[in-house]
Formats: C-alpha cells, sequence, structure tokens
C-alpha cells in the first residue's frame, strides 16, 4: 500500500488517506458497531488488509473489536466483537494474538478473526489494564499480565507453561533477541530472560525508568527512558556485549511510542510537538522540528515521514535534504 496512509483517531474513526496529498480515500466509524472509540495497538498490514484492534479504556459498558479492513477496496473484510482490544495485532503464521483491557488473550484466524483460544489471567482483584504486545518465540507465546508476571502459554493450545516473575515489573513491552526475551523494568534496569532456565539478567541499569516499545535492530537495542525530573533519555545498547553505547539527554520525557529508525537515523518526539532525529551511530542530533500537539506516532516511508499527534493532527514531513 505504498501510495496510502492508514490511521485510527481517538474520535473513534479509522481513516485511509492518499500518502502524498492527505486526501481522504475512505473513513469508517466504529462507534456505529458499539461503545468503542479507541485504537491504541499498531496496525497489523498483510497485502491490502489493516487488522486492528479498539476499545473503550475502562469504560464497563465499555466494549471492542479486531477489524479487517481492506483499505485498497475501502471495505470491512470481516470484525469480531471483544471486550476492548487494546495490544498490536501480532501475525503468527496464518493466525493472529492479541491482548484485551480485561488481561484476556486470544488467538484466533487471520482469514476470519475467530477465536482458536482465549486464555484469561485469574487474579485475586482483578482490575482493567494496558496491556502490552504477546511475543512468539519458538512455539510459545510471552507476555506480561496485569500482575506484572510473564507468562508463557503454548502457541497451539493456549495453555499455561510457566508464570515467571522478574525481578521487578516490567516497564516496557517485551522484545526477542537471540532466543532471550528482553525488557525494561520499574527499578531503572533493562533485563533478559532465557526461557529454558527461566533466569534473569540485569544487562544494564539507568536512575530513570524504561518506558514505551523497545526498537531492535540487529545486536543494537533503542529505548526511551524516563529521567528524573521529567527529563527523558534516548540510549543505544550493544546486546551482543550488554555494553551501553551512546544516551541523549532530553529537556523533557519522549512521548511517541517507540524510537524508530529511518536513514540511519532515531526518531522520537514529545508532548510539546518537538521531533528530532539523532545519528544512529553516535546519538548525535541532527535536526529537530516543531510541530503543534503531544506526537505520539512517527510513521516512514522511503521520502516522508507522518507525525501523529494526540489532538488528532496528522504531518506529512521531509526533512531537509532528504528529497
Amino acid at each position: 500500500m505504498s501510495d496510502l496512509v492508514v490511521i485510527g483517531s481517538c474520535a473513534g474513526k479509522f481513516y485511509v488517506l492518499d500518502r502524498q496529498t492527505g486526501a481522504l480515500h475512505w473513513s469508517y466509524d466504529i462507534q456505529q458497531d458499539g461503545k468503542q472509540i479507541s485504537f491504541h495497538g499498531d496496525p497489523l498490514v498483510v497485502d491490502t488488509t489493516v487488522i486492528i484492534g479498539t476499545d473503550h479504556s475502562c469504560a464497563p459498558d465499555g466494549i471492542g473489536h479486531v477489524y479487517a479492513f481492506d483499505a485498497k477496496n475501502s471495505t470491512v473484510r470481516w470484525k469480531r466483537k471483544f471486550k476492548g482490544i487494546y495490544t498490536p495485532v501480532v501475525l503468527s503464521g496464518k493466525e493472529i494474538i492479541f491482548g484485551s483491557v480485561a488481561d484476556e488473550w486470544y488467538k484466533a484466524e487471520l482469514a476470519t478473526g475467530v477465536p482458536v483460544w482465549r486464555y484469561q489471567v485469574k487474579m485475586d482483584s482483578p482490575s482493567c489494564g494496558s496491556p502490552r504486545a504477546v511475543v512468539v518465540l519458538e512455539d510459545k507465546v510471552y507476555f506480561v499480565g496485569q500482575d506484572s508476571a510473564i507468562y508463557v502459554l503454548e502457541s497451539a493450545s493456549g495453555k499455561l507453561s510457566k508464570r515467571i516473575v522478574p525481578p521487578s515489573p516490567p516497564s516496557t513491552a517485551l522484545t526477542t533477541y537471540r532466543q532471550q526475551i528482553v525488557f525494561g523494568a520499574e527499578d531503572g534496569r533493562l533485563y533478559s530472560l532465557d526461557p529454558a532456565t527461566t533466569k534473569f539478567k540485569a544487562i544494564l541499569r539507568w536512575e530513570g525508568k524504561p518506558t514505551g516499545k523497545l526498537q531492535l535492530d540487529g545486536d543494537t537495542l533503542y529505548l526511551f527512558i524516563d529521567g528524573p525530573d521529567k527529563q527523558g533519555q534516548l540510549a543505544s545498547v550493544d546486546l551482543a556485549t550488554n555494553t551501553l553505547r551512546w544516551t541523549q539527554a532530553a529537556e523533557r520525557q519522549w512521548a511517541s511510542d517507540k524510537p524508530q529508525l529511518w536513514r540511519g537515523q532515531v526518531l522520537a518526539g514529545n508532548c510539546g510537538g518537538k521531533v528530532s532525529a539523532f545519528a544512529a551511530k553516535d546519538g548525535l542530533e541532527l535536526w529537530s522540528t516543531q510541530f503543534q500537539g503531544c506526537v505520539r506516532s512517527i510513521g516512514l516511508s522511503n521520502d516522508l515521514l507522518y507525525i501523529g499527534a494526540q489532538e488528532g493532527m496528522l504531518y506529512a514531513f521531509a526533512p531537509a535534504g532528504t528529497q
């Protein structure tokens, strides 16, 4: 879909736009299907189909769906109703995996959305949370429950294999590296988990707290850190040697969902509307640009960046010297 941009708004609409002009091709109002307004997870794109979940946060009567939108043909291929799907939809072969605000986790058919299995995290005092995406490693599914434990399910059946309590509650999404599970934690440390032994290893520690989603590029991991006094940091870690490559301090915390890699640059945005680019090799700041609104997402194409703000704006931007 090189000629289109897709975006889900917090006002309850899914948009398909011309990527060069921003002209509207098609939109779909999810509120016609019940009490839901939000898109929180990254879309999964398979050919011309965009698969994404919706929710109404923790509203007691809120619902959610997983939608499969055909962006090219402006249609809904299928939709399935759930409690409220907050996570990205992850592809696993010919099936998809996702989680809800009620700590329910599903595998479903890619072609139809029909559930294959469901797993409910059991807690003495269940609540409503903001779950992060699952990761799939070999024949296992890994996710963090509302109790901050790491759950390991059999991918084929959804049966619980292990429940592992980490040294500190995870504060980032999980990622995989060389058969290990990597995540940042509330105690300021970056950890790796060996699934075979269920042992944790502390890689590095910061004064602040790792946050958001992790970005992996070969042996290099990029991550955001919420520092003291509401300052932010962007760090680059060599996972092959477990050493810090570089770190960049910022005057405020980063708000975009993860460090984005583009043309040898690492991109980040904050709630002051500032988007900055740093050299991936050494962290040198290359440029910064000011937008309106709190920058929550940065989309990529070969020639343009797409800056999404919490207040509802979407900007198409070409940094100087990129055309």
